[in-house]
């Protein structure tokens, strides 16, 4: 992968990546979508409030945006 700028900002050999800067933005995101491809998992895109966490056959969806949620005694 290669920065604006014409550089080289990461490399792989074998198995292994090496990023040569902190990667932030839509280069982390690249950056781990080619990770995930080359090692056959599925990406979803999804807001930066959305996390989604796997165990066994089981998916949980956690949104953690920032709203009030009130809940009456009882329900």
């Amino acid at each position: 992968m290669t920065g604006t700028d014409g550089r080289v900002a990461c490399w792989k050999h074998g198995e292994t990546r090496c990023a040569a800067c902190w990667p932030q933005c839509s280069f982390i995101e690249r950056l781990i979508e080619r990770a995930a491809h080359d090692a056959g998992l599925s990406t979803d895109a999804l807001p930066d409030h959305i996390r989604r966490r796997r165990c066994g056959d089981r998916v949980f969806t956690f949104d953690y945006l920032a709203a009030s949620v009130s809940h009456a005694e009882g329900e």
